[in-house]
């Protein structure tokens, strides 16, 4: 646990630095990313969700790294941001699907898959999805973070703020209430879907603190050295949100001044289906509306030459 704080305290020692690296965050993304997930999908049960807000639990953990008064209660700190974020995309989830009146689909695209293929690919997801569905949540969390990445059950009670019989008690109970066939798909189709499969989580939280960071330090020298050295300017996140999105999100200025400057396009929708411009109008941000609006004049101009 001594190794943890120590991580954590330098973590917030490099948020506050002039350095634009920022690798004890990225560590403890590394260490947590799939146990986050775990919980968030246990709770969601949309692994596509689960991704979305998996990402937000850790930007919004790292801009509130300052709050932490104890660091070797990051796991639980960490673990109640990604409940919260996770009771948020439920309540939305449940808005929208009330508003439209049915569910939105989050199947992925099948691409050159054969059709038998993609009916067993499914049918094995309706199976374990029913097996989770009649597990209580108490259950349902301890067994998908014991086996999505082989985390001891000493450190899920302390992730979850559990004594470690009970965390074992749950574990052994909803392992008992599924089906032993079933243990083996589950355990395929978690590896299949934890972000530590590749390192798409980490390069998008590491991008994001070093765009925040340059940008909150004025740093802008560095921005535009990051745009002149091919960063995918209109890369989107888990959520579906560009650069530009971040910037505006977080009111700094100059940074979309740059963005916009260098061709970031401003109506590519999140996955609510915001733009970064409907964002900006939202957010009211004067300075950042006046950008908005005159690259918009300059789009137009150049379009009628």
């Amino acid at each position: 646990m001594s190794d943890l704080s120590s991580l954590v305290c330098r973590a917030i020692e490099e948020k506050h630095g002039q350095s634009l690296a920022k690798t004890a965050f990225g560590q403890l993304v590394k260490k947590y990313q799939d146990m986050v997930f775990g919980l968030v999908y246990a709770m969601l049960r949309d692994h596509y969700l689960a991704q979305d807000v998996t990402q937000e639990a850790f930007i919004l953990a790292y801009n509130k790294l300052d709050t932490l008064n104890h660091p070797r209660a990051f796991p639980y700190w960490l673990q109640r941001i990604a409940r919260r974020e996770s009771i948020k995309a439920l309540k939305k989830r449940r808005t929208v699907a009330l508003s439209s009146g049915n569910v939105a689909d989050h199947e992925s695209p099948q691409g050159d898959t054969l059709p038998e293929e993609i009916f067993e690919k499914k049918e094995s997801r309706r199976k374990i999805q029913a097996a989770l569905n009649n597990l209580p949540e108490g259950q349902r969390i301890p067994v998908l973070l014991y086996h999505i990445d082989g985390y001891s059950q000493a450190e899920i009670a302390d992730f979850l703020e559990l004594k470690i019989n009970t965390v074992k008690k749950r574990i052994q109970r909803g392992r008992e209430s599924m089906q032993k066939d079933l243990m083996g798909m589950f355990e395929k189709s978690l590896k299949n879907i934890r972000p530590s499969k590749d390192d798409r989580l980490i390069k998008t939280i590491n991008l994001y603190m070093t765009f925040d960071a340059a940008a909150k330090h004025g740093q802008l020298d560095l921005l535009e050295q990051m745009l002149v050295d091919g960063v995918e300017i209109d890369a989107r996140d888990a959520g579906g949100q560009t650069l530009l999105h971040w910037a505006v999100e977080n009111d700094h200025v100059d940074a979309v001044r740059l963005l916009l400057k260098y061709g970031a396009d401003s109506n590519i929708a999140d996955r609510s289906r915001k733009t970064a411009f409907q964002l900006a109008k939202k957010r009211k941000n004067p300075a950042v509306l006046r950008l908005f609006e005159a690259d918009e004049t300059e789009r137009q101009q150049k379009s009628h030459e």
